[in-house]
């Protein structure tokens, strides 16, 4: 009889967790349903939410925009490239995007674009800013480089011909190339360093050469670096000039490389009968014997 009783008080306990496991589960799922709609009447499905405004600022590049009109044109061709509905008879509410995922879709789309940030401003509007890449050289078929070697389309940037500098000559590194690959060529990265160097130096002496052209000079017991490019006298008459280096250099010596040409270029201008190809590969005289 005890034994039964026992039993008995046993199913009892089995039935009252069970049940009590079926009532969370249900009354857990009442909860994230009840959550689920309140989102969706009070955020997803709330026209107060449409998106009405879209905020799209660039630094440079294509959708900067060369007027106010054309801004807004291509804010809007932007909106319909990536989904968002806006102007439009159809309409996306701000809570449905992922913002995460729309920024990432973003990225490996357009590989022009160095960074995006995209804010919510409630209740209808959408600010999306821009960092384009800057691009450094020129491939000269159709695409360009910037700092890192990134492959660029170049009618992303609609630059004007010859606004940058030309490479030219790299064996095989400058064929086939995929539009947000990255060129790993040590003269390449080598070259684009060089450049951005005059781009962004305080130093005005540095910053008035004017490089036209970086070739890769392979000869057969040697293969270096050549840049062509003008550097001006007070008067703004410019003078050509060709440089030698080596296709790789150490990042600590590149200032070193510039406190040596300097003077080389002031010296060629001052005294014309220097040749006008300054050789840095080696110590020693920067100039070579003329041709």
């Amino acid at each position: 009889m005890k034994k039964e009783k026992k039993e008995k008080k046993e199913v009892s306990r089995q039935a009252k967790i069970i049940f009590a496991a079926v009532f969370i589960v249900v009354a857990v799922s009442i909860l994230a349903a009840g959550i689920w709609l309140a989102g969706k009447i009070l955020f997803r499905d709330n026209p107060r939410f449409v998106i009405r405004e879209i905020q799209l600022s660039c630094d440079t590049g294509y959708w900067k925009g060369n007027s106010e009109n054309d801004r807004l044109r291509k804010t809007e061709e932007f909106a319909r490239e990536f989904g968002i509905h806006y102007k439009t008879d159809l309409e996306t509410n701000t809570f449905s995007l992922d913002l995460a995922a729309l920024r990432q879709r973003i990225m490996r789309r357009l590989p022009e674009i160095r960074s995006i940030e995209i804010r919510r401003r409630l209740p209808d509007m959408l600010e999306i800013s821009i960092l384009s890449r800057i691009p450094r050289a020129d491939t000269g078929n159709g695409y360009l480089l910037d700092d890192d070697g990134t492959i660029l389309d170049a009618g992303y940037y609609n630059l004007p011909k010859n606004s940058l500098p030309l490479l030219n000559e790299f064996p095989d590194t400058l064929k086939n190339l995929t539009r947000g690959n990255k060129v790993t060529s040590p003269a390449v990265l080598n070259a684009l360093k060089f450049i951005r160097i005059i781009d962004t130096s305080n130093d005005d002496k540095i910053r008035r050469i004017n490089l036209r052209q970086i070739l890769c000079c392979v000869k057969p017991d040697n293969q270096y670096t050549q840049c062509l490019f003008t550097y001006p006298f007070a008067s703004r008459t410019a003078r050509e000039f060709r440089i030698q280096i080596p296709n790789v250099i150490p990042d600590a010596e590149f200032r070193l490389l510039f406190e040596r040409l300097i003077p080389a270029l002031d010296a060629g201008l001052v005294k014309p009968e220097h040749s006008r190809v300054i050789d840095l590969r080696y110590r020693g005289p920067v100039f070579s014997p003329q041709p």
